[in-house]
């Protein structure tokens, strides 16, 4: 508005001082044909602009927005972390040193064995999980310790192998997921059958994606499905929470007997 009157109104004493107008002349002529102009090209103008700037706005509220979906998923899967550590640690700590005390009385040279093996795994355990992320050879580092220490605790009953087939040992890969499920089938698979049997971990990459498979022999879930479940959907949900909708977890029987735990990633 104020650039249609003052252009109209500069025209007019531009135009005044050589024809001699009369006031009449501007509002008919001058002022009507700038305001038409002004309003033809104006307003397309000042609609985009204005349009311009709502669209900024949205985008800048959709980036916040999403900005603090992630900063809470975040937050979920640190306190999903830290509640899996508040249950695990705990548990397997008081569990391995009353087989230290058991072992103490029977065999001296196993109980100093698990006592360092223990003494390890807590020095790196300690370090690696209050990380977010870690990598993939590092938590297989942490599930080999947690191994060893069953292995003496449970002798010829338990026997475990662990490959890396993915040639990415420094793929970023969050802690505590594979030791949960290695934790669910020694709990539920292997020390319910008085012959035990064997774990194997096999990782390796296809079509963009990491899978890590945890396998044993055991006697399967059976009766303790819903309580396994609880720790193995904690994993899954994650998973899901770290990487997407394309990670997550299965789990399907392990021919001729046992259970098998298969994760997947994007890489």
């Amino acid at each position: 508005f104020i650039g249609v009157f003052t252009g109209s109104l500069l025209s007019f004493i531009y135009i005044m001082a050589i024809y001699d107008l009369r006031p009449r002349y501007y509002f008919r002529h001058i002022f009507a044909y700038v305001a038409v102009f002004g309003l033809v090209f104006g307003v397309p103008i000042i609609y985009f602009f204005t349009s311009r700037e709502k669209l900024i706005e949205s985008e800048n509220k959709i980036r916040d927005e999403k900005i603090k979906r992630l900063s809470m998923e975040k937050d979920s899967a640190m306190i999903s972390l830290k509640l899996l550590q508040a249950q695990i640690e705990p548990h397997f700590l008081f569990n391995t040193l009353s087989n230290v005390v058991s072992l103490m009385d029977i065999d001296v040279d196993k109980a100093r064995q698990m006592l360092i093996n223990v003494n390890e795994y807590l020095r790196i355990s300690l370090q690696r999980t209050r990380q977010e992320m870690i990598t993939l050879t590092q938590e297989l580092d942490l599930v080999r310790q947690y191994l060893d220490i069953f292995k003496i605790r449970m002798g010829d009953r338990l026997d475990y192998e662990i490959i890396d087939r993915t040639g990415q040992p420094d793929f970023l890969f969050p802690p505590l997921v594979i030791q949960p499920l290695v934790e669910n089938a020694i709990k539920y698979g292997l020390e319910p059958k008085v012959e035990g049997g064997q774990i194997k971990i096999d990782c390796w990459v296809e079509e963009e994606m990491l899978y890590v498979d945890v396998a044993d022999t055991g006697a399967g879930l059976g009766a303790d499905t819903q309580n396994a479940g609880i720790g193995i959907n904690n994993v899954s949900k994650r998973l899901e929470r770290i990487f997407g909708w394309k990670a997550g977890l299965v789990l399907t029987p392990n021919n001729p007997h046992g259970v098998k735990a298969r994760i997947r990633v994007p890489l």
